[in-house]
């Protein structure tokens, strides 16, 4: 077994017991550009084990719209509710097509108690992708039904034919400003 099978191995059976750094080195490794080996062996390694019965939701919607402050609120809500459960959150935010940096902010909205070991947050650059997600936000999600019973997944702000979210999701919500457009705007877009 190579060093980095057996570092997987062991990062897998911490994430398993709650621990957030291994998940993000998991998570890291996925997000790596050169990272099909690296799927690879962790998803060969999760093969024995059975991904949780995991609901997914997505959140998407123009900028400024109250995607962020409204996952803090569900946060919340999921923290008072279900005390047995855990859950996810990735937020991606998007990247500059001058520099191709990205300010992380979505988590500066979000007010989960600190030190709250129930919630797990990962913020993702859009990589400048279409489609409102990450290019691994797929497999990303898809590590994460192994660990947590909800995920939410919260897109870059979207114009009107970004819907890819709706593709990774159980069920996608589509977060708007009041009067944000009419009729005509609702029926032509791909939302």
């Amino acid at each position: 077994m190579s060093q980095l099978a057996h570092n997987i191995e062991n990062w897998i059976k911490d994430a398993k017991e709650g621990e957030k750094f291994p998940l993000a080195k998991l998570i890291s490794l996925i997000e790596n550009k050169h990272s099909l080996r690296n799927r690879k062996i962790i998803f060969r390694e999760l093969e024995t084990s059975s991904s949780s019965k995991c609901l997914t939701l997505g959140f998407t919607g123009t900028p400024g719209a109250g995607k962020s402050s409204l996952i803090g609120e569900l946060c919340n809500v999921f923290l008072e509710k279900f005390p047995d459960k855990r859950m996810a959150v990735v937020a991606i935010d998007p990247s500059s097509s001058i520099s191709g940096g990205s300010i992380l902010g979505d988590r500066t909205r979000l007010n989960i108690p600190a030190r709250e070991n129930r919630i797990y947050f990962r913020s993702q650059a859009s990589q400048l992708e279409m489609g409102g997600v990450n290019p691994y936000t797929y497999h990303v999600i898809r590590l994460l039904r192994f660990f947590f019973d909800f995920i939410i997944i919260e897109t870059v702000g979207i114009g009107q034919n970004e819907i890819e979210v709706s593709k990774l999701v159980d069920h996608s919500f589509l977060i708007l400003q009041p009067l944000a457009g009419d009729n005509s705007q609702f029926m032509k877009s791909g939302i």
